[in-house]
């Protein structure tokens, strides 16, 4: 009789459980069991393990450009770029390939970039419903050419940026409700602030003389975006305590005001730019919390 009794407790224990199993499991590669809420697993400090991402961007500028010495192309004119990229990140490794057109003062420059670096990407989500995302990454590359007979030159490039992004994350069903369906997050930007710093130096080697010329320039920009808008969707397809599996898309179209210093031995040249930005992407993504 007390048997029966014990796997009869088991058996309604186990009506009560299974709906509950089932509920945590709502990406395709989800954990059966956690006994942390999806809210609970979302929020925390992330670090990207990796990333594959592809956008095109278009931007609409007013360029403002002053040079001291003074030069003839200083003064205020209206221009625009479009770019296609693709970036791949191994939570170490960068390579980005791109695909540009810039147009300033009616003439277009256009090319092919691409080069490899280090970095690391985080993300903080806050239970709140707010989160940051930090963005660090450096690039350098060597190009050693042989002008003419006896003569060497070595240029040496570099280039380090840092960004953050701060904003909103919710479920796509929204946290606290009732019915929850939260197999995946809508994120919100709010703001972004980025800087750029790149070097280039050129060693010139003549009969035996060097020559180095070394010309730095930094880009600071702000952006701000509308907060009423949903300008990410994560698709959620694994969600467990210590890593999640996305799959983004992404739209956002962003105000900037941008500022650039070129300084070289002969001139220092500043150039300012507003306008509006619009980006396209999608990304596949891991992160992981130690």
């Amino acid at each position: 009789m007390k048997t029966t009794k014990k796997v009869m407790i088991a058996l309604a224990v186990a009506a009560l459980v299974a709906p509950t199993l089932e509920s945590c499991k709502k990406g395709e590669n989800d954990p059966g069991l956690s006994l942390r809420s999806r809210k609970g697993r979302v929020a925390g400090q992330w670090t990207v393990k990796s990333w594959e991402e592809k956008s095109s961007t278009t931007s609409n500028s007013t360029y403002t450009q002053t040079t001291s010495p003074p030069s003839s192309s200083d003064g205020t004119n209206t221009g625009g770029s479009t770019s296609n990229s693709t970036v791949t990140f191994d939570g170490t490794n960068f390579k980005h390939k791109e695909n540009w057109s810039n147009t300033s003062n009616n003439i277009t420059y256009s090319g092919d970039t691409t080069y490899t670096g280090t970095g690391e990407i985080k993300y903080t989500f806050e239970k709140d419903g707010t989160f940051t995302m930090s963005f660090s990454s450096k690039y350098s590359r060597t190009k050693t050419t042989v002008p003419y007979t006896g003569a060497t030159q070595v240029e040496t490039w570099n280039q380090e940026t840092t960004e953050s992004r701060t904003g909103t994350w919710n479920f796509t069903a929204g946290i606290g409700k009732e019915n929850k369906n939260k197999d995946g997050l809508v994120l919100t930007y709010a703001s972004a602030e980025s800087k750029t710093t790149t070097t280039n130096k050129v060693d010139f080697t003549f009969n035996s003389t060097t020559t180095t010329t070394t010309t730095t320039t930094t880009n600071s920009s702000k952006q701000t975006f509308d907060t009423n808008e949903i300008h990410e969707n994560w698709y959620l397809d694994r969600l467990a305590n210590k890593e999640i599996k996305a799959m983004v898309s992404g739209k956002t179209t962003s105000n900037y005001d941008n500022k650039t210093v070129q300084t070289s031995p002969s001139y220092t040249k500043t150039t300012t730019s507003v306008g509006t930005s619009t980006q396209n992407y999608t990304i596949n993504i891991t992160l992981s919390q130690k």
